[in-house]
């Protein structure tokens, strides 16, 4: 028998002092979450669902074409608060 060994470390500090603490049932099957015990950060190691580079250009080129954010969410399948999040980001970057 082969028994492989996974060592993590936290996404925030790279610490390995974390701990299991909870599991997200978002998506199609449930991950485990930890808890980083040195700087207090929690979620998931290997998250997933995040979205590509051109889904994101393509819901700001819909939403600069004057739709609303609600009909931009509708369309592109992702949530209106991502869309918001992502509008806030581009403008941070390149203000007018």
């Amino acid at each position: 028998m082969i028994t492989e060994t996974i060592i993590h470390s936290c996404h925030g500090c790279q610490s390995m002092n974390i701990r299991r603490n909870g599991w997200d049932h978002r998506g199609k099957k449930p991950r485990q979450k930890y808890h980083c015990l040195d700087c207090n950060t929690y979620g998931t190691l290997n998250p997933d669902g995040h979205y590509d580079e051109a889904t994101k250009e393509r819901a700001l080129a819909i939403y600069q074409e004057r739709a609303s954010i609600r009909g931009t969410a509708r369309v592109m399948g992702v949530h209106r608060n991502t869309i918001c999040r992502w509008i806030k980001k581009k403008q941070t970057r390149f203000p007018n």
